[in-house]
């Protein structure tokens, strides 16, 4: 046996990214409002003003489920509050998502369509204020607010565009998350709201396997072995391998767990 001078190996890595979601929090009303609150911001506020979160209702009717809602019955504009635990969890958020489904029986008016985060800037009671896109119906609405800078406006809707760092910190500091709940212009409207949940996307690890790439004259056969310490004894069997005109690449994935490895090719002579 001998090691081809007319073929070639090298020795890579291939990387692929293992990513899943977690879950940071979830609101599913089944068995109350789970400490979600109405604000009612006066009008002429702004987003700043520290309004006291007042009860809203909590139902869980025959075909319709759990779900917490508000009647809008003043002169303000009203929101859903979040609870302190998500203010919380907000804090390893940033980059996440905030899923919510929001109803309302009307849809008459679409100024206070977006949701809003209270936090600080540099002493500074600040928001961060992120446009919906789209009114809720009479029937469900899912929506999927990314915890990202290019949802987000700084201190109004038509604010300037936020920034990473300043967004990072809005959520690090939250005091409030509002989400809407004021639809109806001049009608008393019911919004609804079920099924909160607050996650991020987690890139558990880049998984790097190593790749054995052979080229030479087709139809010769090699046996790929491997070390797993330089200087020990005995090259360990991987695979044997055939060339068909072009290169060939093995990918060791019993290595991506494991120690580190070394690599040769040996020569299959024609018996």
């Amino acid at each position: 046996m001998k090691m081809p001078f007319a073929s070639a190996l090298s020795v890579a890595f291939a990387g692929s990214l293992v990513a899943g979601t977690t879950n940071l929090l979830e609101y599913t009303f089944t068995t109350g409002p789970e400490a979600w609150q109405m604000v009612d911001l006066p009008d002429g506020s702004s987003f700043t003003t520290a309004v006291p979160p007042t009860a809203l209702v909590w139902t869980n009717l025959p075909g319709a489920g759990p779900q917490i809602q508000i009647s809008d019955a003043t002169s303000g504009t009203i929101f859903f509050s979040a609870p302190p635990a998500l203010l919380t969890a907000l804090t390893n958020a940033y980059g996440g998502f905030l899923e919510f489904e929001l109803a309302t029986t009307h849809q008459s008016y679409g100024e206070s369509n977006f949701a809003i985060v209270q936090g600080s800037l540099n002493g500074q009671t600040r928001v961060a204020v992120a446009p919906l896109g789209r009114l809720p119906g009479a029937d469900w609405s899912y929506f999927n607010l990314r915890l990202v800078p290019g949802t987000f406006r700084l201190d109004s809707p038509n604010g300037p565009p936020i920034s990473a760092r300043d967004l990072r910190t809005l959520l690090r500091t939250a005091r409030a998350l509002w989400l809407p709940a004021e639809y109806g212009n001049g009608p008393i409207e019911t919004s609804r709201l079920r099924l909160v949940r607050l996650g991020i996307q987690d890139y558990l690890a880049v998984q790097c396997v190593p790749t054995v790439t052979l080229d030479g004259v087709a139809g010769t056969r090699f046996r790929v072995e491997y070390l797993e310490a330089i200087g020990t004894a005995g090259w360990q069997p991987l695979t044997n391998i055939t060339l068909t005109g072009g290169p060939f690449v093995y990918f060791d994935q019993a290595a991506v767990d494991g120690p580190q490895r070394f690599y040769r090719a040996v020569e299959l002579l024609p018996r």
